[in-house]
């Protein structure tokens, strides 16, 4: 590796390790009142996600150490066998259903949701797509389609759990790379405008969903129900002001905002540490995005570039879309923040992206 490669893989791992030890700090914080009271002791999620980082950071260090060029053999296998490990969520017993949402697979204690992991291949996959089809993306049915039908086999399996938000997630990232990868502009602008009446349907054929983005155009009219959760985040970001209340000051964690550990850690985040501490989270995510999109356009082959780009990309896009959510930006979805929020899933497919990026790093040409 040389200087410039060392450059951005310690930038890699400062910028990881920062955010994942706020989000072990804020996992603390906002979960102790809710696991005091269903678990009888204060660091019952804080020791889950510990556990979580402990074997996030282990396959991040493996998959530091394994030639990216690898995935490229293993692209379609990668892609398969996380759209079976989705289908399992649906088989009884190994099947968990929570809410009515079939995302989860239980082995033993621990709860795993297959998207997450999915995401990550789906990157992987579009990457080597884009390099195989280079000669071809002028081409509707060899460079257009099969960044269709494919990876929307496993955005379909998404939909069905359902799980709109990895859904979106997940059309995003892949319009994104077919943009940056060469794709014909008039292919995905026929797509873009096709997509959106699909997403005006799905969304106008569920009634929560409607009621979402209802609450998204007003939630203070909706205070008393569907827009509790968004009005208390509000006063979340509202309460913190400049300076924020204080380590462990938060009031809203104290079962007034829902999910205050998981999809809306942020919000507590932003009240006990106020602006400033959001500005340093921000700061970060966008320190992540800037190292790269750098380090990615250094790599001497188009699916080193892709892939780089690609991983950084869906870290930092899922990121702003969790901000954008808590802050009422964007209508409420649950929508993990990576590296912050609670859930082993989402840490650890964020730290295997970021082993991934670490080993591209050592490719990095001085251009």
């Amino acid at each position: 590796m040389n200087e410039l490669g060392k450059r951005y893989y310690l930038t890699f791992i400062s910028v990881t390790l920062f955010l994942m030890i706020i989000g072990l700090y804020m996992v603390y914080s906002a979960s102790f009142p809710i696991s005091y009271k269903l678990n009888g002791t204060t660091h019952y999620f804080f020791v889950k996600q510990l556990i979580s980082a402990g074997i996030g950071l282990t396959l991040m260090i493996i998959a530091s150490k394994v030639d990216y060029k690898v995935y490229k053999d293993i692209s379609y296998i990668l892609l398969l066998l996380s759209g079976l490990v989705m289908l399992l969520t649906y088989f009884p017993v190994i099947g968990k259903t929570i809410k009515g949402a079939h995302r989860w697979i239980v082995l033993g204690s621990i709860n795993i949701q297959p998207s997450e992991i999915a995401k990550v291949f789906l990157v992987i996959f579009v990457a080597y797509l884009l390099e195989k089809k280079q000669e071809k993306l002028n081409s509707f049915s060899y460079g257009f389609l099969p960044f269709i039908v494919i990876p929307g086999i496993i955005m379909s399996l998404a939909l069905m759990q359902p799980d709109f938000g990895m859904f979106v997630l997940m059309a995003l990232i892949i319009y994104l790379m077919m943009f940056i990868g060469g794709v014909k502009i008039a292919y995905l602008l026929t797509a873009l405008l096709a997509f959106m009446p699909i997403v005006y349907i799905l969304i106008k054929s569920f009634p929560y969903r409607v009621a979402r983005f209802l609450v998204y155009l007003d939630p203070w009219k909706y205070y008393d129900d569907k827009g509790y959760q968004v009005a208390q985040s509000l006063i979340s970001f509202g309460a913190g002001g400049f300076i924020g209340k204080g380590i462990g000051a938060s009031q809203q964690k104290l079962y007034y905002l829902p999910e205050a550990y998981t999809d809306y850690i942020f919000s507590i985040f932003a009240e006990e540490l106020g602006f400033f501490g959001v500005f340093l989270v921000v700061a970060a995510f966008t320190l992540f995005l800037i190292n790269g999109v750098s380090m990615s356009m250094k790599i001497p082959n188009r699916f080193g570039r892709l892939l780089g780009l690609g991983l950084t990309i869906l870290i930092v896009l899922q990121a702003f879309m969790n901000f954008s959510i808590c802050m009422g930006i964007l209508p409420p979805k649950g929508m993990a923040l990576p590296f912050l929020s609670y859930g082993g899933s989402s840490l650890v497919s964020s730290l295997i992206a970021v082993g991934i990026l670490l080993n591209l790093s050592k490719d990095v040409e001085n251009v």
